[in-house]
């Protein structure tokens, strides 16, 4: 039994790394999608002026969202804390969510992170409804391809951590129901993250959430958590101490190829000579 959890917990932990990665993947690959093409020598691109967010402008502040730059990408955060107060703007962007779905991951990536960021306690009921729409069966799909499962877990994921960001007791009431009760690994992942992030990473956060996670899922307590500020020794000195705390997770060698494999590998076949041409008799 206990090594069938481990290998659920591995499982669990590459699912929610990789699907975190691959939502970063799809909103980069929507942002190099929308640019225009270009001829000719490459010049900076300028910043484009700021657009108020507001229940007029929700499609034209998601359009900027989506194609701002490294410059923008402070100015749209500026903007959507001035709107913070505003809670007519949550309609028309939860409409918009549910319009692009997981057919327009990047946009909806963008509109869940605008939520979020918006930190009004008014978004909490869609956000859990929408948090907990039923998962679709697992397929099948081959080639590292996402299925319509693991596009709607990276969406639910983004949704539960713009709900832990609210920091408010309901908040935090509805984050635990989703770390102790979802079915999806990597929503609970992102759930016990969000929380220890909005808690501080205290102590206290975690003998809470240690009486609630499911057995799996106790590993997400010391997962290592990446930021722009820290650095990769760091970073790096995190993994090693998260792997002495559960050398349960730690990922097992590669195996190594078949002896035939290996000897094959250095060999090049030379290719037959074509056949000459005769020469006509004259």
């Amino acid at each position: 039994m206990r090594s069938n959890l481990n290998t659920r917990s591995v499982l669990n932990t590459v699912r929610a790394i990789l699907l975190s990665l691959l939502g970063l993947f799809h909103w980069k690959k929507r942002r190099r999608l929308t640019m225009p093409p270009t001829s000719g020598p490459q010049t900076a691109i300028q910043p484009v002026a700021p657009i108020t967010l507001s229940v007029n402008t929700v499609d034209q502040f998601i359009a900027w969202a989506n194609r701002s730059n490294t410059t923008d990408r402070l100015r749209v955060r500026d903007e959507i804390v001035k709107a913070r107060e505003d809670s007519k703007v949550l309609a028309p962007l939860f409409e918009r969510l549910e319009q692009a779905g997981k057919n327009d991951m990047g946009t909806s990536l963008i509109i869940l992170g605008i939520i979020g960021e918006l930190k009004n306690p008014a978004s909490i009921g869609d956000l859990e409804k929408f948090i907990w729409q039923p998962l679709p069966d697992e397929q099948i799909v081959g080639h590292g391809a996402l299925g319509d499962r693991d596009l709607l877990e990276m969406l639910q994921s983004k949704a539960v951590e713009g709900m832990a960001y609210l920091q408010t007791e309901e908040a935090d009431r509805m984050t635990l129901r989703v770390i102790s009760e979802h079915p999806s690994g990597a929503v609970r992942s992102a759930a016990i993250d969000a929380y220890l992030f909005n808690h501080e990473d205290s102590n206290q956060a975690k003998e809470e959430l240690i009486r609630i996670v499911q057995g799996g899922d106790v590993l997400f307590l010391d997962r290592v958590r990446r930021v722009r500020s820290g650095n990769r020794e760091k970073f790096n000195e995190g993994l090693v101490r998260f792997y002495q705390l559960h050398p349960e997770a730690t990922p097992p060698p590669p195996e190594k190829a078949p002896e035939s494999a290996r000897s094959d590998r250095g060999r090049v076949d030379v290719p037959l000579e074509p056949p000459r041409r005769r020469e006509e008799k004259g």
